[in-house]
């Protein structure tokens, strides 16, 4: 039995319908499940952790490798579905995944984040989790098309923004498989796909402030960036630095032409993190 008749024979037996107000869209490609839960295999976790196990896509692959597993489910119902179904193969939390407290959730070990994500969280999501002071060990997330190119972008085009940047500090950044709207129960209208996400070592000791500073230089990203620095660094009161700061770029550049190693640079410069 493949993944979409298994989804089928299993909303019928519930009798349960996909719930847009959860963002459900549910996962039937049988390869694209193979390749994600490889992906997540190749990080070799001591813990998983899904987000959104919706009818159990991932899950039921996730329950079958060596680490252990948490679900995080916000849909009340399927929250009940699963408490007999895991017992005590893993953890179910039953909350919003940007709410929970990951130091709790991660124990500290090399943990690996897999998910189906639900669109309307996953740029959160990615800026919350490369935000983190400890970094998981990897990640593996399925982002609608024009999330997962924003994340990825390069400069001097115009997916590049804040989320690249955040992202790009903190991660080095694979595709592992694009998907069409079949490749989900019920399909959506946009396209997708699936990124691996492993850690990398970064300049940047304070992530949080940093995105303060990187949210700062996008704010007004269609004006040349000099304003918009030159209003960060009267916000912390360092006026003082503009002289250093603006000899790492053009004069007449946009926020969308700075590398992540500029901003690097620059925000480095401006808090003297090292």
């Amino acid at each position: 039995m493949n993944e979409k008749e298994r989804l089928h024979r299993l909303l019928h037996e519930l009798n349960i319908k996909p719930d847009k107000k959860y963002g459900q869209n549910f996962l039937i490609s049988d390869q694209a499940i193979s390749k994600i839960v490889e992906a997540a295999r190749e990080f070799q976790p001591q813990q998983l952790i899904e987000i959104g196990p919706g009818l159990g896509a991932l899950t039921l692959f996730l329950l079958n490798e060596k680490a252990p597993l948490t679900v995080v489910e916000l849909d009340p119902k399927l929250a009940d579905y699963w408490r007999p179904q895991l017992e005590d193969r893993a953890e179910l939390i039953l909350n919003d995944a940007l709410k929970i407290n990951w130091d709790d959730i991660d124990n500290k070990i090399e943990s690996v984040l897999v998910s189906n994500l639900p669109y309307e969280i996953s740029s959160s999501i990615v800026v919350d989790r490369s935000t983190d002071k400890i970094l998981l060990k990897g990640m593996v997330l399925m982002f609608q098309r024009e999330v997962a190119q924003r994340i990825t972008a390069t400069p001097n085009s115009k997916d590049y923004g804040v989320l690249s940047v955040i992202a790009q500090i903190s991660w080095n950044i694979k595709k592992v498989v694009s998907l069409g709207p079949g490749a989900f129960f019920p399909p959506p209208k946009v396209h997708s796909q699936v990124l691996k996400f492993e850690p990398k070592a970064s300049e940047v000791e304070n992530k949080v402030k940093f995105l303060k500073f990187i949210k700062s230089c996008f704010a007004q990203r269609r004006k040349v960036i000099n304003k918009s620095i030159q209003g960060y660094l009267a916000s912390i009161r360092r006026p003082e630095k503009w002289d250093e700061v603006e000899k790492l770029f053009s004069k007449n550049s946009r926020a969308e032409q700075i590398s992540v190693q500029t901003y690097v640079e620059m925000y480095n410069l401006i808090w003297e993190e090292n």
